[in-house]
């Protein structure tokens, strides 16, 4: 029992901080932190029990366990952040709005572990309670691009559009460009030109959409069309043009990531379209 109580002074702690962080001065929130680093890294386990094993939850609680939660899976421990979230959701009196709180925490447990499923079952259950919306069709958005399932996408895309009023056209285009690309790899040229056609009615401006739309007719022996428009992409889009004289290395305009073959989605910052060409004289400036 002493032992317990040690382990709960950081949560007590932490709870009263947060009670008044509102209204003094944050000085001694690096101090706590550290203490509370130190007790999960020495006694993760019992600092876990003995969060679970707290009496009631409130305001100031829950976003204590929420927060250790975060910790946990950000250092990989995602077991223990699952097992945190869990024992959040089972408690039979916890408030609806901290239950769906708990609940998108541990969808996002889920997809860090890779159990998919379970992530979508929670996710689809909160937009059909409609609680946590925004960021739970924001996470199943980043649950279905994970699992390539495209189609998904395209149809939450579309939902989350619409109540946050986001502009996801981009995005779009590029699911539907992925589509077409599975539909090409098979030699299905038809259903690809009718996704690009998607793609190009969600961005009419998206330059992969219109260099696969330019391939497609050159596959279908359109050649004469094929033509016009890798004249149009030329004009319009030239740095996606290969040059046979310089080699390009590409950068993610958003986050600096680079690579030596041009792709749409960027692995780092998960951004679909912010590959931009360097040429090599440029690149030698730069290093």
């Amino acid at each position: 029992m002493d032992v317990l109580l040690f382990l709960l002074l950081p949560v007590a702690a932490f709870s009263g901080w947060l009670t008044g962080r509102k209204s003094s001065s944050r000085k001694a929130a690096p101090t706590f932190f550290t203490g509370l680093n130190y007790s999960i890294s020495q006694q993760p386990d019992k600092t876990l029990d003995a969060l679970v094993q707290m009496p009631a939850i409130d305001e100031d609680t829950i976003e204590t366990h929420l927060t250790l939660g975060v910790i946990f899976r950000r250092r990989g421990e995602i077991e223990r952040a699952i097992r945190l979230h869990q024992g959040l959701i089972q408690r039979p009196y916890l408030a609806t709005h901290f239950k769906s709180a708990a609940l998108l925490e541990l969808s996002r447990d889920y997809i860090a572990a890779g159990v998919l499923d379970r992530a979508e079952t929670i996710l689809l259950e909160l937009i059909a309670n409609n609680e946590q919306l925004v960021p739970s069709m924001q996470h199943l958005l980043e649950l279905y691009q994970q699992g390539k399932e495209w189609l998904a996408a395209i149809n939450i895309a579309h939902k989350l559009q619409e109540i946050n009023n986001t502009d996801l056209s981009s995005q779009i285009a590029h699911f539907y460009c992925e589509l077409a690309e599975q539909a090409s790899k098979t030699q299905q040229f038809k259903q690809a030109k009718c996704c690009i056609k998607r793609a190009l009615k969600a961005k009419y401006n998206c330059p992969r959409a219109n260099i696969m739309n330019a391939n497609i007719e050159h596959a279908l022996g359109n050649f004469r069309k094929a033509l016009r428009l890798y004249k149009k992409i030329a004009l319009k889009y030239p740095d996606y043009i290969p040059d046979q004289n310089h080699k390009h290395s590409y950068r993610c305009i958003n986050c600096g990531f680079s690579i030596s073959k041009l792709q749409w989605h960027c692995p780092r910052c998960k951004q679909w379209g912010m590959f931009k060409p360097l040429q090599t004289s440029v690149l030698a400036t730069l290093l």
